[in-house]
């Protein structure tokens, strides 16, 4: 499993993303540290309790003390924890201009995340069936871009078009298609215009068990898989890696 950061994603585009607009398109300038380097092998200190007050006790036949072995009286080593960047990613909005997202992706690799996991709104990017607005364009062209950067790349596809959805939940809470092959078509879709080298993963919605993503559908494990099997169906006849 993926830790996924998504909070951080906000904070990163109202901290940078205003001072950016004037950026110039070419190669990004690395960021430099503002702080020195952290040392974590420092000892772990150590608490020496305060000696007891005595107690005078019956007298009993003394028993000579055990000799410390060496390992008892060695200091030992702390064993600190690590973080394997491999297994670690930030959820990021992708929707942006280059001269935002490219600072964006250099903070991301600053920060030492190896993923970015990307939304893709299928509602905006499908207004009517096979035809795909501009902002698929951009969400493809910056997700590449972070991709030849050397990010591994996540994306989840959520929010059915209503068009595509049953009668009764159009326009309400958010939720699947009413066919499951629909979900299977955009994912093809998207890979197609996109290409497979720089997606790594696809989650096959979010949270289908919240009424708030799930909506016109019953919440349940075989009616999620109804729509797991055509997507992923989909998703091998392109790839056998992602």
């Amino acid at each position: 499993m993926l830790f996924l950061i998504g909070a951080l994603a906000l904070t990163l585009a109202v901290l940078f993303g205003a001072g950016q607009a004037a950026q110039s398109q070419g190669a990004p300038t690395p960021i430099q540290p503002t702080f020195g380097p952290v040392n974590i092998g420092s000892p772990v200190a150590t608490w020496t309790p305060e000696p007891a007050t005595a107690t005078a006790m019956p007298a009993a036949t003394a028993t000579p003390p055990a000799t410390a072995t060496p390992a008892e009286t060695a200091s030992p080593t702390p064993v600190l924890p690590t973080l394997d960047r491999s297994r670690m990613g930030i959820q990021a909005y992708a929707y942006m201009e280059v001269a935002n997202w490219w600072p964006m992706v250099d903070r991301m690799q600053f920060m030492g995340f190896g993923w970015i996991k990307a939304q893709v709104n299928w509602k905006e990017h499908e207004p009517e069936p096979g035809v795909f607005d501009a902002p698929f364009t951009v969400l493809r062209d910056n997700l590449v871009y972070a991709g030849r950067r050397g990010f591994k790349i996540m994306i989840s596809v959520v929010n059915a078009p209503d068009w595509a959805r049953p009668a009764d939940a159009r326009g309400n809470l958010d939720g699947p298609p009413e066919d499951p092959q629909a979900l299977a078509n955009f994912i093809g879709a998207l890979l197609d215009n996109w290409g497979t080298e720089y997606v790594n993963a696809i989650e096959i919605w979010n949270e289908p068990n919240l009424i708030r993503e799930w909506t016109g559908r019953p919440i349940n494990g075989a009616e999620y898989k109804r729509y797991f099997d055509p997507a992923y169906a989909a998703i091998r006849a392109r790839s056998s890696d992602i």
